[in-house]
């Protein structure tokens, strides 16, 4: 199954939302090229200085 498809099933689950879905993909799918984008989000808004 796509990695999209998994993303679109799991977020269909109340309480799931993108970032688990893709937390789940890179920790028990493995696949090469998933990363979580809402770690970027606060970076791209200028805070990325908040964590060192």
């Amino acid at each position: 199954m796509p990695d999209d498809a998994v993303v679109t099933h799991l977020v269909a689950v109340k309480g799931i939302g993108t970032w688990t879905a893709h937390i789940f993909l890179m920790f028990h799918l493995h696949p090469p090229d998933v990363l979580p984008v809402g770690d970027l989000e606060p970076a791209a808004r200028g805070g990325g200085g908040l964590l060192g």
